[in-house]
This record gives C-alpha cells, structure tokens and sequence, in this order.
C-alpha cells in the first residue's frame, strides 16, 4: 500500500497518494504501527498539498493512534511533524520542544534516520532564530548519524 501511494507522491500526485491510503485505511489493524504510518503519510501529503489543516488533523490522529498503541517511536516522529504547525503560529518554543521529543524518542529507540532528519530540522530552526551555537550542535549530532552511512555526504572540518 505504502509503495503505492509513494509512488503517486514521487510523480507529484499527492492527492492521489493520499485518497489511495485513505481507501485503504480500514484494512489496517486499528492501534498498529502499519495504520500510524499510514495516517501519517496522509498527513504528509496533504500538507504537500498546501491542505494545512487537513494536514494537521491527520497528524493529530496519527499522534492519538500511536499514544492509545503506546508506540514511543511514532509519538516522537508525530510530535516532530507537528512542531511546523506550533512554529507557524510563533510557539517557536514549543515546536522546538516537539523537534527535542522527537530526537529523544528516535535516538531511545534506535531510530537514527529519524533522529537524524530531526536534528537537521531543528538546526534550521535554530538559524531562523539567528541561534548559531545551538544549530551547529544539531548539524554536528546530524553528521554522526551520516557517518557510518557511506550513501550519505558528510562534510568535513
């Protein structure tokens, strides 16, 4: 399913991506980590879609999925996914915080791509807020995710 629907999203066809999960979410065990994923790929590509809100209610139904299934992994990538939501509206504090749960959750639990993606997000944030330590410290915690990856580019010192 998930391939599918990837599929549409890589040709730019996110509507598509997101009603061929949508059609598909009631074959999905209700408090899995196939249904976490699914919702919050619908979310995702709504919010690839301009439809913000929309977005944003998926994301809020993919964080109660995983919190009822007590999927620690997937309550930090959600959080992460709503930080946008909070920095948008000038909670720039709080969306950091999400970024933070996020990267704590994912390095617990062995997510380190997740981890990684989330530090870079949240350097940026720390550049937005002209915070040049704190960014350089995510690029950094970044970069030792890249490091035992040779698909990645690591830049050097």
């Amino acid at each position: 399913m998930a391939l599918i629907a990837s599929f549409y999203s890589f040709i730019g066809d996110q509507k598509k991506a997101s009603d061929y999960l949508k059609s598909a979410l009631p074959y999905s065990e209700p408090l899995s980590r196939n249904r976490i994923d699914m919702v919050n790929a619908i979310a995702v590509y709504n919010l690839r879609d301009s439809a913000k809100d929309e977005a944003f209610r998926y994301f809020e139904q993919a964080l109660d999925i995983a919190e009822q299934a007590k999927d620690s992994v997937w309550i930090g990538i959600v959080s992460g996914n709503l930080s946008d939501r909070e920095w948008e509206k000038g909670n720039y504090n709080k969306a950091i915080a999400l970024v933070k749960k996020n990267i704590e959750y994912s390095n617990k639990f062995n997510e380190p791509l997740d981890a990684m993606r989330a530090n870079l997000i949240l350097a940026s944030m720390y550049v937005k807020l002209k915070d040049w330590d704190s960014a350089r410290k995510h690029v950094h915690e970044a970069q030792k995710g890249m490091s035992d990856k040779p698909y990645f580019f690591t830049l050097q010192n």
